[in-house]
């Protein structure tokens, strides 16, 4: 599909030169509008805040339908299961989904049993923001059009001319909730792939005045008709369900993973997540309704499901991976599918009469409600307990571990003038997942290529149309060396940053569960193109010193409980070499970071210590002997709050000496508590002056910075007495 390009969640949209995110705005204003508050992590906790509101109002959806204990466990479903932890923990769009259609289906319920013609508005409203947040929900127009269909029957004449009113209204907020630029190229790709689906998709638009209609003129003798065959439907579609769910959960010769059959590997595949009795209980539950009999509002839950089922489980509509995958069952299949099991769930009603008690199906009947009375919550625990099983070992996992503070650190190490260019991200460079929270958190200018190999005269045009706009171009690559088929004439690569990311990911598998856990270290390298015209004598980059530190080989220390940890970067001579003299003498050779439980606490800071009698910076460095030793003793404190205090830290001393003179040694102890660092420079020998004579040596200055987030909190009290006040560091 011509001008239209989807990368790392973004699209540039060649007719209008704008960038647009590859989804719809809802969940993306919802992170901007957190991140604006209180930051990027701020941000990234809002899809967990909206799981936790879904499962709220699940519970609320299932108290019109059942008792607390059995809506509390239709909520637990939910909430232990596989998609619900993992997909509230990413930056999807699908909780924020739930979140709404959950909100329309509690209205919805209401407004069948209350018939006000608020709540149907409403529902409309809900989902209409259902779409502002996930495309897809396009496949709720069938449950809509069942309710505009049920209004007709029962005559409702108030609902439907409120919804008529406020349809402008509904449509402009449906227009302005649209991504143009993603309905387009999504609209664009299925008429690729089926000619006939923008024909189709205008009918459906069609169908919801026409079946509304139809259903006030004619809709009573077609449900008489139907009642009349409800048995014969009934057991078609149960059939039919049984089949499709028996067939993909129950193991058989016929069933091979090789071979993907309609209605068969989604349902096979997530059982895995979501367990087999997940899919029996939901089968049961349909049964339940079709044989004992079902109100408005049951039935159109169940006809609901049924025209969602009916697409998500036939093909995928996402890439055929998992966890990911299940991902188009979280918003609203997977509620809708513990509703069933609720109604699997329900008892079972009991005949008291004695003529029908000497029935001997009749008592049979009897005899199973019984059991089922008693045997529903065993089945309800251990559905609980498989399902948490399953979904475990996600608990312990942090995805992306250290990716935020990376991100700062890689974004400081740029200059304000540079472009990024990321090579294509594919099965041998992951680098490129970079450039989007680069521009998203930064603002800075990141590009991705589309391939490995981009047309040499565009790329060419490319860089020199940059170069000319004032901006330094850097090419981004995982690979060990500059890659050749990104190589300009008249541009020299010139490696300016090696970075390293470290962190974590859950991965992805074409095979079902359990997916792998990466811990990973992909190469980050930052190459500077510059015109081979320019001579050596043109200036130093601004980002050397940040990239010579990070190069640098960290000595590290934990604390005795291991989560408080310290970095420390020693400039020697050898990492120094290239940089002129004067710019050696003057900068801090020392550096070092904080982090707890793998975030950054203290960001890359520099210790500076100048000496008498010169009362000049240590420089020349090189690092000698590292001694480590662990301390746990206590004291007793002359004054204090207890009467004794325990000393448990960790130290590590190294060894520093200059290789030119006066040649001073120093030693930097470095202590990590459980509770805070503590770090202490030691001068030693004396120092012989050039009169020759011996002088102890003095550390007449010392600093160490302290580089902090501008949004993390700190202590501050004004006066010499009175209250600590927790403010944000950047105040």
């Amino acid at each position: 599909y011509e001008g239209i390009l989807y990368r790392s969640y973004y699209m540039a949209d060649a007719a209008t030169a704008t960038i647009a995110t590859s989804r719809m705005p809802l969940s993306t204003v919802w992170f901007a509008f957190a991140y604006a508050l209180a930051g990027v992590r701020a941000a990234l906790y809002s899809t967990p805040l909206f799981a936790l509101l879904s499962l709220l109002l699940l519970y609320a959806v299932a108290r019109r339908l059942f008792h607390w204990p059995l809506a509390l466990m239709v909520a637990m479903v939910v909430a232990v299961s596989y998609p619900q932890i993992y997909f509230g923990r990413l930056s999807y769009a699908e909780i924020f989904g739930q979140f709404w259609t959950l909100a329309g289906i509690l209205t919805a319920l209401r407004w069948v049993e209350r018939r006000s013609p608020p709540l149907l508005v409403l529902t409309l409203f809900f989902w209409a923001t259902t779409w502002a947040g996930r495309i897809d929900a396009l496949l709720l127009l069938p449950a809509t059009y069942l309710l505009f269909i049920y209004a007709a029957l029962v005559r409702d004449r108030r609902a439907l001319i409120a919804v008529g009113l406020t349809l402008p209204l509904l449509a402009a907020l449906l227009y302005l909730g649209t991504n143009d630029a993603y309905a387009g190229a999504t609209l664009e790709i299925q008429q690729w792939r089926w000619p006939w689906f923008g024909n189709a998709l205008l009918a459906l638009l069609l169908l919801a005045p026409l079946s509304t209609l139809l259903a006030w003129l004619w809709g009573r003798p077609i449900q008489a008709m139907l009642i009349r065959i409800r048995p014969l439907l009934h057991l078609l579609a149960f059939g039919a369900l049984a089949f499709v769910l028996l067939w993909a959960t129950v193991p058989n010769p016929l069933r091979n993973a090789g071979t993907t059959r309609y209605y068969q590997e989604i349902i096979w595949f997530s059982s895995a997540y979501l367990t087999p009795l997940f899919y029996w209980l939901v089968l049961l539950g349909v049964g339940r309704l079709l044989w004992g009999g079902y109100d408005a509002q049951r039935f159109w839950l169940l006809a609901s499901f049924a025209s969602l089922a009916a697409v998500f489980f036939y093909t995928y509509t996402s890439a055929r991976v998992y966890p990911v995958s299940l991902r188009r069952l979280t918003s609203d299949l997977l509620p809708l599918m513990a509703l069933l099991i609720g109604v699997a769930l329900t008892a079972f009603p009991t005949h008291g009469s004695q003529e029908t008690e000497r029935s001997p199906w009749v008592s049979l009947r009897t005899r199973l409600a019984t059991l089922w009375q008693w045997g529903r919550w065993p089945v309800a625990v251990t559905l609980l307990l498989w399902m948490g099983w399953l979904s475990r070992p996600l608990l312990p996992i942090h995805e992306g571990v250290g990716t935020v503070a990376y991100l700062a650190t890689l974004h400081n190490a740029i200059p304000d003038d540079a472009v990024l260019i990321f090579e294509d991200q594919d099965s041998d460079s992951w680098v490129g997942w970079l450039s989007a929270p680069l521009y998203s958190l930064y603002g800075d200018w990141t590009l991705l290529l589309d391939g490995d190999t981009p047309d040499p005269a565009l790329w060419h045009d490319a860089v020199n149309a940059l170069a000319a706009s004032g901006r330094t171009v850097y090419v981004v690559t995982q690979q060990p060396a500059y890659p050749p088929a990104l190589e300009l004439p008249g541009y020299t690569a010139t490696l300016a940053l090696e970075l390293p990311w470290q962190s974590t990911l859950i991965g992805q598998t074409n095979a079902p569960y359990p997916p792998p856990i990466w811990d990973f270290i992909h190469p980050l390298r930052l190459y500077r193109l510059e015109p081979t015209t320019v001579t050596k004598d043109a200036p130093a980059d601004d980002t050397l010193p940040l990239a010579a530190i990070l190069a640098t080989t960290p000595i590290s220390i934990s604390a005795p409980g291991g989560k408080l940890q310290a970095a420390i970067f020693v400039l020697d001579d050898a990492t120094t070499a290239t940089e002129p003299r004067a710019d050696r003498a003057e900068r801090p050779q020392i550096y070092y970071r904080v982090s707890y439980d793998g975030q950054p606490v203290i960001g890359l800071s520099a210790i500076t210590v100048r000496v008498a009698p010169q009362v000049s910076p240590l420089q020349h460095l090189v690092v000698g002997a590292e001694t480590t030793r662990t301390v746990d003793e206590s004291y007793t404190p002359l004054l204090g709050q207890n009467s004794t205090v325990r000393d448990h830290y960790n130290e590590l001393t190294i060894a520093l000496h200059e290789t030119d003179l006066p040649a001073r040694q120093l030693q930097l102890q470095v202590r990590l508590y459980d509770q805070g660092v503590a770090l202490r420079q030691l001068l030693l020998p004396p120092v012989t002056t050039p009169e020759g004579t011996a002088e102890p040596p003095g550390i007449v200055f010392d600093q160490v910075d302290f580089t902090l987030n501008a949004a993390d909190g700190a202590y501050y009290q004004a006066g010499t007495e009175g209250e600590y006040e927790l403010r944000p560091v950047g105040q």
